[in-house]
């Protein structure tokens, strides 16, 4: 058996990785090209639909700095695939690369039923990935410790049992961890790995040269839309910021530890978003951030002319995001001593 599991484990590690949608092309590409590239973007929809690597570049290069970036977000990428894919990224050993900006997004546990069993939920799940999924499941069913749980025994005992909080937060831990788990060996056991060579990679609408997606980069906000979109902002401008989520600002302290082991830059950053938990997501203490959740600072990345919806920019707030993500990096540099 532990031969096995060996055997499963070294053909894991050495295996190509599974078609996945976007994330296989993007990083293949990458891996092709890595030498010609000094900066990189890794995040979620906001970032691979918001930074435009060329106008971020020639940005930098107006101001002096010379660097060739590429974007290599993913729909939906946020911890702990996004660890996933920055663990990929140093294993490569990239030699030119000098910066990785790395946008924070809270970490999630939660997987949508109809992506449940798909090679997009299963190709990340390494030991370090699970853990933290386990860290948050655990977070999520301590928060439900004074909830009062019951086993239902058969009809005919017509009686009920309750359990103390403590047991009842081990069963509920349990049995939200048991399908990740299954996920993890499944995925290391490399079940599946053989047909989803032949599985045919979707297209979708990118420049592979620079990690850009275009599709729906010329929409704006409609009529419609606009007022729920404006209470939304008026919300995140009259609200209070929730409390901290340790678990994210911990998560984020130890990947950005084994960014700068491997010789890599990281910079942190928060997207322009509409939506609630990545608009106050907790950054990392003691890091410094480039945060553009600012609807009052950067009045123009919220303008709904400039976005394709709550959530993301168009086109035209991509070029000023880019821009904007650009001076201030570069301001940041001539800052540093």
């Amino acid at each position: 058996m532990s031969a096995f599991v060996l055997t499963a484990a070294l053909i894991h590690r050495l295996a190509p990785l599974r078609n996945v949608p976007l994330v296989k092309k993007k990083l293949e590409f990458f891996t092709s090209h890595k030498s010609g590239f000094d900066v990189l973007f890794i995040g979620s929809s906001r970032t691979v639909a918001g930074v435009i690597p060329p106008v971020f570049d020639a940005t930098l290069q107006a101001g002096g700095i010379s660097a060739r970036s590429y974007n290599l977000a993913i729909h939906g990428m946020v911890p702990p695939e996004e660890f996933w894919m920055i663990r990929r990224v140093i294993r490569q050993r990239p030699q030119a690369l000098k910066w990785m900006f790395i946008e924070v997004a809270p970490v999630r546990s939660d997987v949508s039923a109809d992506n449940w069993s798909s090679t997009r939920n299963l190709y990340w799940r390494d030991w370090a990935e699970t853990k933290l999924v386990f860290r948050k499941l655990w977070e999520v069913v301590e928060k439900e410790r004074s909830k009062p749980m019951r086993l239902a025994l058969k009809k005919k005992w017509a009686k009920r049992i309750q359990i103390s909080p403590g047991l009842a937060t081990r069963i509920r831990f349990l049995n939200e961890a048991a399908p990740h788990l299954a996920l993890f060996v499944r995925n290391q056991v490399n079940f599946g790995l053989g047909l989803s060579f032949f599985s045919p990679v979707q297209d979708v609408p990118i420049d592979l040269e620079t990690g850009y997606y275009s599709e729906g980069n010329e929409r704006t906000i409609s009529e419609a839309e606009l007022p729920k979109y404006q209470e939304r902002l008026s919300q995140f401008s009259t609200g209070r910021s929730p409390p901290a989520d340790p678990l994210t600002q911990n998560s984020y302290t130890e990947i950005l530890a084994e960014i700068r082991r491997s010789g890599i830059t990281p910079v942190c950053f928060i997207a322009p978003t509409g939506r609630k938990d990545h608009f106050w997501v907790s950054p990392p203490p003691g890091e410094p951030v480039l945060a553009f959740n600012q609807p009052r600072n950067y009045p123009t990345l919220y303008d709904p002319h400039y976005r394709q919806d709550a959530d993301h920019l168009n086109r035209a707030g991509a070029m000023e995001f880019s821009r904007l993500l650009a001076e201030q990096f570069a301001a940041s540099l001539h800052q540093s001593p």
